[in-house]
């Protein structure tokens, strides 16, 4: 999965289309995926800056691990739609 970025200019919460990598290393290595997201990056490190703005807040949410077992490669597809909603569900605009 990419990760899912929020358009800077605007701060709204706009998302790139997740790919399937995750999912895919998640079920060959028969491990948990584990969703995860970072809210408030954006400022503290816009795109294209050279430094960090100073005095921001950041928030990382690590989510509940989703099983793997006896998943398939050809199950990804639906294991990426469930981690970007899972994603989707901690992020948040406010830090």
């Amino acid at each position: 999965m990419k990760f899912l970025r929020p358009d800077d200019a605007s701060l709204s919460v706009t998302f790139t289309a997740p790919a399937s990598g995750a999912a895919w290393l998640a079920i060959l290595s028969k491990l948990p995926a584990v969703p995860m997201s970072i809210s408030g990056s954006g400022l503290i490190f816009p795109r294209r800056a050279k430094v960090v703005t100073p005095g921001c807040a950041m928030r990382m949410t690590i989510g509940k691990p989703i099983a793997t077992e006896g998943m398939r490669s050809a199950d990804r597809t639906e294991l990426t739609r469930r981690l970007e909603e899972a994603v989707r569900a901690t992020f948040t605009t406010e830090v």
